[in-house]
């Protein structure tokens, strides 16, 4: 079978190209994971104030207490203290923790999949972890807060490759079936 051929049979089924295409979008787009909610809390690690060398100090403890945010036993006590209890296994898939040592912030990230879930995740995860040993130490500069907007779901580059699939595999059976009628 020769190509001016293929492109005929595509020609004359037009429709099941179309319709092979919208069903590999729409897999991608119905398929893929809910949509998920991220909030985030920001804590100063040290003091407000000091001299350079205490700065410093705190600045290199920044990424020892991100490390302990997502302890056992932080995720733990926060998984206990929210609405819905969650095991710290549940909440080490959900919740990132990132230190910059130069501003001394430690920056607690919670996603799920209810807005309000993920501002009470990243909260209690802040105050488990104040709680735990950093209360003299940590200052809550940003409370826990979801952003407007979803995160998550399928990338764009991802529903146009399954389009483009679903054309591919329509534009097959068409031509199959082209084959075995002539046959």
């Amino acid at each position: 079978m020769d190509l001016l051929r293929v492109v005929a049979t595509g020609r004359r089924s037009w429709w099941a190209l179309l319709i092979g295409s919208a069903a590999g979008a729409l897999l991608v787009l119905f398929g893929s994971s809910a949509p998920a909610y991220r909030a985030s809390t920001k804590l100063l690690v040290g003091p407000l104030g000091g001299g350079y060398e205490l700065l410093r100090s705190a600045g290199e403890q920044a990424q020892t207490y991100a490390d302990m945010a997502v302890s056992e036993r932080v995720l733990r006590d926060a998984g206990a203290r929210l609405p819905a209890p969650r095991t710290p296994a549940e909440l080490k898939g959900d919740v990132a923790v990132s230190a910059d040592a130069d501003s001394r912030l430690l920056t607690i990230s919670a996603r799920t999949s209810v807005r309000a879930s993920a501002a009470a995740t990243a909260g209690a995860v802040a105050a488990a972890l104040m709680r735990a040993g950093g209360g003299r130490e940590l200052h809550l500069v940003q409370p826990a807060s979801a952003g407007a907007g979803r995160v998550g779901g399928p990338d764009r580059a991802l529903v146009v490759l399954a389009a483009l699939a679903g054309l591919l595999g329509a534009l097959a059976l068409v031509v199959t079936r082209d084959r075995l009628r002539v046959a």
